[in-house]
């Protein structure tokens, strides 16, 4: 899905990118697990206090994905998908410094749905015309 090509003018187009928005923070979300374990692997040769900082980072994106992820489900999410949004692109930039080019790749596709879900929640949030009361005016 293409940053523009999502249907804002209807209900169900909003919807539709809501859930994938949501599909793609759940997806982060267990990204971010599964790093936290791979973290807690490597314990033995990272400086604890290191390690309990990004233990700790783990679990704040964690849980701010799955706000976001069941936030969009409702159909809502703009303030929550900012701050997912924003911590996808924070690891963008973390992961293009490390040389993970895969998993900035991977990041990319998820900030794109993220970003279309909190433009379909803003659309949601201003509300839509009915379709039959838009038909009638012009019948």
């Amino acid at each position: 899905m293409a940053f523009g090509s999502i249907d804002l003018t209807t209900e169900d187009g909003a919807l539709g990118a809501t859930g994938l928005a949501s599909l793609a923070c759940f997806i982060a979300a267990g990204l971010s697990v599964l790093g936290a374990w791979f973290t807690w692997g490597m314990s033995s040769l990272l400086v604890p206090g290191t390690l309990t900082a990004l233990l700790i980072a783990a679990a704040i994106e964690t849980v701010v994905f799955l706000i976001a992820g069941f936030r969009f489900r409702l159909g809502k999410g703009v303030v929550w998908g900012f701050g997912a949004g924003a911590l996808l692109a924070i690891e963008i930039v973390l992961k293009f410094g490390a040389a993970s080019r895969t998993g900035a790749i991977i990041d990319v596709g998820l900030l794109v749905l993220v970003a279309n879900g909190v433009r379909a929640a803003l659309a949601l949030r201003r509300g839509f015309v009915d379709a039959d009361a838009q038909a009638e005016i012009f019948s």
